[in-house]
């Protein structure tokens, strides 16, 4: 179908019109790609051959379109400690950086099987990472639905999406939680025991890129 440039709009309610207002429609490029991960063997060629050598080839492809929305598959973050499972990713929220601005990304996707893999505190050092690079971050629950904090603006990726989809900074809708329903995630205390706990508290310990997890 092909849009017409500008189109009268009037809205009605209980048989109360609206004026009539004119708007200007055009055509969005989106593309979307998925599945990138920062780590195991991709941080490691990241290491070897520069952090933007993976995305030489469809960099100017994403840069091109109005928004590049894409599935982050990694945490990123230098703390937390491993999820038991067979398969853990994680990246360096420097070569994020240098990606999201040679490439052009505007929206990742956190709603995923390894944006949790070194539990809640990479989990949410994920989503501050992609918001201080001004990418909006979708998908990983209460953290991405929370607003910014007062006099935070947002790099230009991010403000021109929240354009193209008519979104008014601040305006934040969210369900209200039932009482006691606090969402909670597996994690260790101290004494290395298993425990559950509010997503705010839990005590995840530290570990850097590559190490293992240490108490205290």
């Amino acid at each position: 179908m092909t849009l017409r440039p500008r189109h009268r709009l009037r809205l009605a309610a209980d048989g109360v019109a609206s004026p009539a207002i004119t708007v200007r429609t055009r055509a969005i490029a989106l593309a979307a790609f998925g599945d990138v991960n920062f780590g195991d063997g991709v941080g490691a060629v990241m290491n070897q051959r520069g952090a933007l050598w993976p995305w030489r080839g469809v960099a100017s492809m994403l840069r091109r379109a109005d928004v590049a929305f894409g599935n982050l598959e990694c945490a990123i973050s230098r703390r937390g400690y491993p999820v038991a499972k067979q398969f853990n990713f994680r990246g360096s929220p420097d070569h994020l950086a240098r990606v999201v601005r040679f490439a052009g990304l505007d929206v990742l996707n956190l709603a995923n099987s390894h944006a949790g893999d070194y539990r809640t505190t990479a989990l949410l050092d994920t989503v501050r990472a992609v918001r201080a690079n001004g990418v909006l971050a979708v998908g990983a629950g209460d953290a991405a639905r929370r607003p910014p904090p007062a006099g935070h603006h947002p790099a230009r990726p991010a403000d021109r999406v929240r354009r193209l989809l008519g979104h008014r900074p601040g305006i934040v809708r969210r369900r209200p939680r039932p009482p006691g329903d606090a969402v909670r995630v597996a994690g260790r205390d101290r004494s290395g025991r298993a425990c559950r706990t509010p997503l705010e508290r839990c005590g995840d310990r530290d570990v850097p890129l590559g190490g293992r997890a240490r108490d205290g």
